[in-house]
């Protein structure tokens, strides 16, 4: 099938993902503000291991082009930093990657994604009395020079309720009781596994601008400045703003609705 991707022809041979075809095209880079990030086809936004056109299970003469790749008829916008498409889906791929690190080395803490402070991402976590920033930090730059691939998988949806109970993270698995659809999508690697609302980067060692800082109950992740991405954000102090935060925190706990599972189940 011919694509055009950021404007340049290539054909796309069965089994060949995005990924693949823009490293040919000489389309990737190093640099955080050329380098792509996820591609828009159709109006949707893909994460750069998808494979436009694929080989059929049942006879692999035949392929099959995807359905996206047929509305757009070939048409793929690569999305960088610089696209706000773009940030999110790098902010969704810093976050995999801290959770992937927060379970390796505290299996049993309990984090959640708070508030952003700036351009910072505070994380709380709890029962984790033996947490260490410096060594959250060094265990996300390890997960990063891994470069892991960040690959999204479909599976049952039992399957899934069953996994999160066993981990631990109980109110995601209450959560999926309320799904309606009998599958569930996910990314996983191991023995981790999470969902997250869009797409994520090809692999973990696009996470190549940040910084991790401590912060009282937690960390702070450091995203690129906006306006230079090639650079860490500066941190701000913004008392007023976290404590507001932290107030509805705490009466989420008096309440005893924490969670979106927690609301369902109240309503």
């Amino acid at each position: 099938m011919e694509l055009f991707i950021d404007g340049k022809t290539i054909v796309a041979q069965a089994g060949e993902s995005l990924l693949m075809l823009l490293q040919k095209l000489g389309l990737d880079s190093e640099e955080m503000t050329k380098r792509p990030i996820a591609a828009k086809i159709a109006g949707e936004v893909f994460n750069l291991n998808y494979i436009p056109v694929r080989s059929k299970q049942a006879d692999h003469e035949r392929v099959s082009i995807r359905r996206a790749m047929a509305a757009s008829k070939g048409k793929v916008q690569l999305l960088r930093y610089s696209d706000p498409i773009g940030r999110d889906v790098y902010t969704r791929t810093a976050q995999a990657v801290v959770f992937m690190a927060l379970q390796r080395l505290y299996p049993c803490a309990r984090a959640k994604m708070n508030c952003t402070l700036g351009s910072a991402l505070y994380i709380e976590v709890r029962n984790a009395p033996e947490f260490d920033a410096d060594s959250l930090k060094q265990c996300v730059h390890s997960i990063v020079e891994e470069d892991i691939p960040l690959l999204r998988q479909r599976v049952k949806l039992q399957e899934a309720i069953n996994h999160f109970t066993k981990v631990g993270q109980t109110d995601k698995a209450r959560l999926l009781q309320w799904r309606t659809q009998p599958y569930f999508d996910q990314y996983a690697w191991g023995g981790f596994a999470d969902y997250y609302y869009g797409e994520l980067a090809p692999s973990t060692g696009y996470l190549s601008v940040w910084d991790l800082q401590p912060y009282p109950g937690g960390f702070l992740f450091l995203f690129p400045d906006e306006k230079n991405p090639e650079a860490v954000a500066a941190k701000r102090e913004m008392p007023n703003v976290f404590s507001v935060f932290s107030e509805g925190e705490r009466w989420c706990e008096l309440m005893e609705c924490e969670t979106v599972a927690d609301l369902n189940e109240l309503v």
